[in-house]
Formats: C-alpha cells, structure tokens, sequence
C-alpha cells in the first residue's frame, strides 16, 4: 500500500443516479437480436444439412477415410451455438470462419433437399453474426455511458490476494487445456492406426470379391471369397449396390481388408476427439476472457459510482444510489462467497459493460468495508426473486430461514447448557460421523473396483473419458475423509480437503449449518481500506464453507445428529462464552474431548 492511495471512502466518486441507470440498462437489443432465433435456425441447418448429405465414393484408386475437414468443420457449429448465447466476441470469429468454409463451391455439389439446408445454414450463420456484432455495439455504448456517469474519475480497486480471489475463468481454461490434449492425443493415435493401415494396403495382394448382400440401412457390406465359403463383414460408408464384385486386401494374419476403404473402423474416436476438442476450445476460450476481463480490472484504474447493493437468493444486485426502497435492480451478478446482506452504500469499480467483471466495496453498518469480487458476469435487472419461503425475513444476513434460525438456536443453547456442566468434556475437534466415513471409504473401494472391471474388457482410448469420470467420482468422498476442524487457544483451524487454514477467535461470528452445508461466519478484518490496497484472504470479507461435510440425512435417519449440525452448534458456544475454549478450559482443569 502506498501513501498516496486514497481511502475508499474519501474517493470522490459520484453516485450513480437513476436517471443515469436507465441510460445505461437501456442499451439493450431487440427481440430480433436474441441468439434463440439463429441457434435454432443453425440446428435445423446443420441436422437437415447431414441427413440429407450424399454418401461418399468409395473405390481402391480413391479409399475413403476419415474426413477431418468436414467432420471438423460440423463440429465447429456446436461451440458456435453456446458462443451466440455467451461469448460474442467468439461468436463473430467463429462465424466468419464458417461463412468461409460455406463458401466453398463443393459445398454446393448436392441435391436440392441438399442445397436448401446449407441455404439455411448459411442464413443462421449471417443471422447469429448481425446478433453478435449487435451486443458488441451495445456493449461499447454501456461502456461509455457508464464512463459518462462516472464523470471520468476512476480509482484503482482493492487487489485481492489469490486465496481469496474468485479464479475467474481459470477452471475453464485449465480444464479446457486438458480436454484440447486428450483431443490431440486421440488424433495422432488414428491418423498413426490409418498410416499403419495405409502401408499394409499398399504391398498386400489384391482379389476380387463377390458381394453377398449390402445393406445400405447399416452400412454393412457382405462379401465372399474365392474359392471360400466363410462370409466377411464390413462397416462401410460409400454405396456398394450396383457392385457383384469388390476388390478385397490380403494383408496377412487372416485379415481381410475393402480396398475401396482400407482403414478400420475408428469413428468412436474420431467423434470423441471432436467432442472433446468442441469442448476444450469452448471452455479455454470463455476461461481466457473471463480471466482477462478480472485481470483489467487489477491492471490500473478503473471508473468507479457510488451505488446501493445488497445480496439476496445467492446474487448480489446493484441498485441506484438514489433508489434508497431498493425497488429496481440495475443489475446483478453471482458473488464470491457472500453472505445474504441488506441494502447497504458500496463503490462499485467496473468496465460497465453486461457480461463483464466488477468488483464491490461494501460500506457495513459499522463502517468497516469489505470487498467482493463478481463470481460470474453482469447481467441487467434483477434476478428472479427467491421463493417466499427462503427469505432471510429478519435481516440477520446468515442466509437462514427464520425457521432454521430458531432450531439452530435452540441447539446452541442446549451445548452451552452441555458444555458449561460441571465436568462436562469439552469438544476440541470436528469431523465427518463414523456413519459418513464408512461411507466415504466404502466408495473409495467401489469407484475403483468398477472402473478397473470397465477398463479390463475395454479398448485404451476408454481411459480418457473414464479415468475423469473416475476421479470426479471421488472427489465428494474425498472431501468427507478429509475435512476437520481443531479448537485452540489462539482459534480454530480448519482443514479443507488437503489445505488448512488458521481462523483467529476475534474473527469468528458464528457457526452454521443448513442443507448440508457448514459455514464459519467471519467478521472484516480491522483497518480502513485504500484504492488500490493488496487484501490477502484475512483482509476480505470471505466465509469458510465446507459443502462436503458428510451424509447428514443419513445420520438422522440413523437417528444421531450430523456431526456438522453438532459442531456448528458447539463452536457457536465458544464464540459466544470464551470460558469454554481450550484456553480457558485448561486453566480451570476442565477435561478436554478430543473428539
């Protein structure tokens, strides 16, 4: 932090203003712009386009393979459907890529039924690009409008540290990273399988066949040898049913190889590196511009408006900063770790643009600040307002109803009465149930006895969609296994999978423990906050969430208390009364349950 970083609260930024919102939301498209309409058009194309499509010729001059280009090409319309919706930017590039490849005669060659669905394609592929250019345009006018409001000044925004920043975009892109290799590595195993088969075809001996039966339905072709009366079977693409004859390969080893298509029959791959390549350039392309869109928001100053926000059903809305009644979101977004807040005066530091980043410093009741970074893109209005039954009725802001609140009331007034007993023992550590661990371990047995069982009467390609399967099978219990947390003198320290973390008393708030799901509530860390300031994960306002804590329903159905639902009743205690922490409790020689 340098000195001549102003406090946030002295950042003379101006408020934004309801007439300056409806400016800025009004720059919205029209009906004919919603990608629905072109994505359906490029579905009926592109299914219209294959149905109809001829099949190949196939003779031993000119053998028939794989055809990547097409096959790369059609799956190229797939990722250009979810970038219509999400992905603008990606959308127009793409699109003009596959306006070029529509634009090659050979394209045009087949029937009429044939041309008629690539004319539709065509249409859909222009359709979805005036929609992408359109939300582009619009999107560069919301930022000059929000720059407007702004009147200019622009501040740099607290920096938050890596541990606790959202990781915006870099899941994507790292798993998106490893689906393009597995792509890549499935692809040089066929085009290696089709070399190997290429040379095998060129010095094996030819013979002419007869031709049995073909069913053109299938793709199945039967032939039959000279001077043999055992029958062959081929999977075949081109139109055998004018042929008596074929000419056959006799490469060797009792292989019999369709010198019109000498290469085996490795379609399953071939789809299943597209699908995964479809899918990595998807993911690497949305988790690259998620992650460059937080970054700028940390590369320099920013504009920054003084608005309303609050947190309410998971999103976090933005409200003008004279709407006071909280009528009329401006717009929303997904938070990183927030829990359910009031209407409250926050700086809002933005490109201002919707699909972009934010970041969000929460002036609270007692003026600290505490500041939160998007955990997913700006959308415009409200979000669908959360059932009547689940709202945070009183206000208290831990994301409970009044319900869940007055039962998890009474649990903590019942471990203090436990816990303050004369000789009572004192829990000083947490855990998953015993019902939960044999859980856990019983899956860690079965998910690999099963995937061993699959992969032993399965090709080697298998592995690479069912070893992920495999792992993220395991993750949950994983998670159950691993999880703990420890009373200290200083505070708690709780583990998360394999990285723990030391959570000091004075931070702590409470414990809950709703829908399965434990939360340590934390209280902002002391000290003003500057534009610009570097908050490690102490700094931010950040709750400790532990999602995987056991199989709870099972335990009541057992009838015993989920071991989460207990420690989170137990810890609340030692919030609340210091005497029954580990500290305390050695001094007046209580024992300890090292529960």
């Amino acid at each position: 932090m340098t000195t001549s970083s102003p406090l946030l609260a002295d950042i003379p930024a101006r408020p934004w203003l309801t007439p300056d919102t409806a400016r800025w939301a009004g720059a919205r498209a029209g009906r004919w712009a919603h990608p629905l309409g072109p994505a359906l058009l490029l579905v009926v194309g592109v299914v219209a386009a294959m149905a109809n499509a001829p099949d190949p010729v196939c003779t031993p001059q000119a053998p028939c393979g794989e055809q990547w280009t097409d096959a790369i090409i059609t799956m190229l319309f797939w990722p250009q459907l979810w970038w219509l919706f999400v992905l603008p930017e990606a959308a127009v590039l793409c699109g003009l890529l596959l306006v070029g490849c529509m634009a090659d005669p050979s394209i045009w060659e087949g029937g009429t039924s044939l041309r008629i669905a690539d004319g539709v394609v065509v249409a859909g592929l222009c359709w979805g690009l005036a929609v992408s250019v359109r939300k582009l345009v619009l999107r560069r006018a919301q930022r000059r409008r929000f720059r407007e409001a702004a009147g200019g000044i622009t501040a740099r925004a607290p920096v938050l540290a890596w541990t606790a920043r959202p990781k915006r975009g870099a899941v994507r892109w790292v798993v998106g990273a490893a689906m393009c290799a597995a792509a890549a590595a499935l692809t040089v195993s066929i085009v290696q399988a089709d070399r190997a088969d290429d040379r095998a075809a060129r010095t094996a001996p030819a013979v002419d066949a007869r031709v049995v039966a073909f069913h053109s339905g299938e793709g199945t072709l039967v032939v039959r040898l000279p001077g043999e009366r055992r029958r062959h079977h081929f999977d075949v693409e081109g139109d055998y049913r004018n042929l008596s004859t074929v000419r056959v390969l006799l490469p060797g080893g009792g292989r019999v190889l369709l010198a019109a298509e000498p290469y085996g029959d490795r379609a399953d791959r071939q789809l299943l590196a597209l699908v995964l390549g479809g899918l990595g350039v998807v993911a690497v392309s949305s988790g690259l511009v998620a992650a460059g869109r937080a970054a700028r928001l940390r590369r320099g100053p920013v504009p920054v408006l003084r608005v309303l926000a609050r947190v309410r059903g998971g999103s976090t809305e933005v409200f003008a900063h004279d709407d006071t009644a909280g009528a009329h979101a401006v717009l929303h977004y997904a938070p990183h770790h927030d829990p359910p807040a009031p209407l409250r005066q926050a700086l809002m530091f933005a490109d201002g643009a919707e699909g972009g980043e934010l970041l969000l410093a929460v002036r609270t009741e007692n003026g600290r600040w505490y500041v939160d970074a998007s955990a997913g893109p700006i959308r415009i209005g409200a979000e669908d307002d959360p059932d009547e039954d689940d709202e945070d009725e009183d206000g208290a802001g831990d994301g409970l109803t009044v319900k869940e609140r007055w039962a998890a009331e009474a649990r903590v007034q019942d471990a203090l009465a436990a816990m303050r007993r004369p000789g009572a023992a004192l829990p000083t550590r947490w855990h998953a149930s015993g019902l939960s661990l044999t859980g856990a371990i019983t899956m860690f047995a079965v998910v690999p006895a099963v995937g061993f069982g699959f992969l032993e009467h399965s090709t080697s390609w298998r592995i690479v969609w069912a070893a992920p399967v495999a792992l993220a099978g395991l993750v949950g219990p994983f998670a159950v296994l691993t999880w703990r947390i420890s009373a200290g003198p200083a505070g708690l320290r709780v583990r998360r999978h394999v990285v723990s973390r030391q959570v000091p008393w004075e931070r702590l708030v409470g414990a809950d423990y709703s829908g399965g799901v434990l939360t340590l509530r934390l209280r902002p860390a002391e000290g003003p906050l500057h534009a610009g300031q570097f908050l490690d994960s102490s700094g931010a306002h950040q709750d400790i969430t532990l999602d995987q804590v056991g199989l709870g329903r099972l335990d009541v159905r057992a009838g015993r208390q989920p071991a989460a639902e207990r420690a989170a009743a137990e810890i609340t205690a030692m919030i609340r009364d210091p005497s029954l922490r580990p500290a305390a409790a050695a001094a007046s020689d209580r024992p300890a349950d090292g529960r």
